[in-house]
């Protein structure tokens, strides 16, 4: 019997190997990345992979409608068709892309920006002449990496089957007579008031700034503003609009016309026993009492003597940073991860009293349930900062399912329905639930974390890319690698 299983098994092998045939992708001058169907990437340069007979998409990295081309291989591993077709050109088994330059111009815009042939990998500055493959869609992301499905950090242009360039975005313009896409700017406006500590136009990035400030920037796309902190949870997010004006769902700014200004709150901080320098975001070696101006919900890095923790200056009352009893910070008090999510919770609640459409209250009711559930006493621990070891996975899947709810509303477009304010309720919930998982992480010390760390780092990926789901999924693995780490130290 096991004689004639290995000789069946064998059989299916050699049978599935010689359904497949060598078939070469040749980019010829097209230095970018590439994706293909079935096999994965990103590719680059010449590659021969071994397909079966079908039908199979090339992507250069967009992922969008458009961005692909498709083509077929016969049982023999010859590509036999392709569309379309002045993307490439076809003999025998090699499919060989074909190329042509196109020119992007920047004008006045001086940040960094991203061309999704090269996806991250490549910071792009000022004007750029790039190879692509012709009679495809391509996208140029600001630099945020944000895409909720409703709004992004990047739009979308193409090129036509002999290298002009055509886009509806506000962001450019080029209109289909010529290989150059323009960049169009307004310009927005940055006041931080009374706060002196940096912060950081992620489209600018790594340069941190200080007081007020003007940027010319691509309009109708999304940008973010971190605190200088650089962590999950210190950045925000806001909309240009086709006519400059600028808009945020935040609680950490206020906006009107093309001016962003900070919603600061004043916090005392108290070192005096800390017996040593400490540090509150952005004000470090503080060693008497003094007040200090930070930027409402966003997080901040607290750092003493004893240790490091995060908070978040908030509405509530908390006036000891969990796990530092040695810094009292008063005034505008922080809140708890617990008490922030209360506070989404009524924040949804009464976005939901508003909503008169049946189908979409339907499902914030679904949404406003699994939240209540979440907070649930049995799954938490006193402190409002840690989940119980044994049940507070149950946490993340509760959050995960008022995901897919709101997710849910955002893909269908209920009436009645804002999209930003909905799309900023995921991710409030989803930077809580980071939140979770990074203090558990901090909590495990030197014990091992490596895992819990890339899951930590994925969700991030993940969230930006508007993949809620998963993202709550590796945020409840990053918290339990590092709760396994913690309980195995003891």
């Amino acid at each position: 019997m096991r004689a004639l299983t290995a000789a069946l098994t064998a059989c299916l092998v050699l049978l599935v190997a010689s359904s497949s045939r060598a078939v070469t992708i040749d980019p010829g001058g097209y230095n970018g990345r590439y994706y293909v169907s079935g096999v994965g990437g990103p590719f680059y340069g010449e590659n021969t992979f071994a397909l079966a007979a079908g039908t199979y998409q090339l992507d250069t990295g967009a992922e969008i409608g458009g961005s692909a081309l498709t083509f077929d291989v016969d049982a023999a591993g010859n590509v036999i068709d392709f569309a379309p077709v002045a993307a490439a050109t076809a003999s025998g088994s090699t499919l060989a892309l074909n190329t042509v330059t196109i020119a992007i111009a920047t004008g006045n815009y001086a940040g960094r920006y991203f061309l999704s042939t090269f996806g991250t990998s490549v910071e792009l500055r000022g004007d750029q002449s790039v190879t692509v493959v012709p009679a495809l869609t391509y996208t140029i992301d600001d630099g945020a990496e944000v895409d909720s499905g409703t709004s992004s950090s990047a739009f979308v242009f193409s090129v036509d089957a002999v290298g002009n360039v055509s886009t509806n975005s506000p962001a450019a313009q080029a209109d289909g007579t010529t290989a150059t896409l323009t960049f169009v700017t307004v310009p927005v406006q940055i006041n931080p008031q009374a706060y002196s500590g940096q912060y950081i136009i992620t489209s600018f990035a790594p340069t941190e700034y200080t007081g007020a400030q003007a940027f010319n920037v691509p309009p109708g796309i999304v940008y973010t503003i971190d605190n200088g902190q650089s962590i999950g949870g210190s950045a925000f997010p806001i909309v240009v609009d086709a006519a400059g004006h600028v808009s945020t769902t935040s609680g950490a700014a206020t906006a009107a016309g093309n001016v962003l200004t900070f919603a600061n709150v004043v916090i005392h901080v108290d070192p005096t026993a800390a017996g040593g320098p400490v540090s509150v975001g952005p004000y470090e070696n503080l060693t008497q009492p003094t007040d200090v101006i930070l930027i409402p919900t966003l997080t901040i890095v607290v750092t003493t003597p004893t240790g490091s923790a995060l908070a978040t200056p908030s509405v509530g009352v908390i006036e000891t940073v969990p796990s530092l009893p040695d810094i009292t910070l008063s005034g505008s008090p922080f809140n708890t991860t617990r008490q922030t999510k209360v506070d989404l919770l009524d924040q949804l609640r009464a976005f939901r009293a508003g909503v008169t459409d049946r189908t979409a209250g339907a499902m914030l009711d679904f949404a406003i349930a699994d939240v209540t559930a979440s907070l649930d006493g049995s799954l938490w621990a006193a402190d409002g900062m840690h989940l119980d070891p044994a049940r507070g996975a149950a946490v993340f899947e509760l959050e995960k399912g008022a995901a897919v709810a709101l997710d849910w509303l955002l893909a269908w477009r209920r009436p009645g329905i804002d999209a930003p304010t909905v799309r900023a309720f995921v991710v409030g919930f989803a930077h809580v639930d980071r939140q979770l998982a990074s203090t558990a992480i901090d909590d495990a010390g030197s014990q091992p974390v490596g895992d819990a760390v890339r899951d930590l780092a994925q969700g991030d990926i993940d969230l930006a890319r508007g993949r809620d789901a998963p993202a709550f999924e590796q945020y409840r693995g990053a918290w339990a690698d590092a709760v396994r780490a913690s309980l195995h130290a003891r």
